[in-house]
């Protein structure tokens, strides 16, 4: 998925040097560490609210949603690449 992500937004570029590969590198970083801690703590605090077929529903949800964006994106790269060689 990060692929995707760097390709989109024209992050491959060979040029870079040592400090933005690194700022790169810890921006992802940190940005994955949070959303994980943030859906984790949302989740420990509505644990005794929900029950398994709420779970299961969340899950099938948040599995959706992130295929739709692999796909959407996969596709807009596909696309955008034909539509930049002609």
């Amino acid at each position: 998925m990060f692929v995707v992500f760097f390709a989109f937004f024209d992050l491959t570029k060979v040029d870079y040097n040592v400090y933005d590969s690194l700022k790169i590198a810890l921006s992802v970083f940190s940005g994955s560490v949070v959303f994980w801690v943030a859906l984790s703590q949302f989740l420990h605090h509505i644990k005794k609210r929900l029950n398994n077929s709420v779970y299961i529903k969340i899950s099938h949800i948040s599995s959706y949603v992130i295929l739709s964006f692999g796909i959407i994106m996969f596709l807009y790269l596909i696309f955008n690449n034909v539509l930049l060689k002609k």
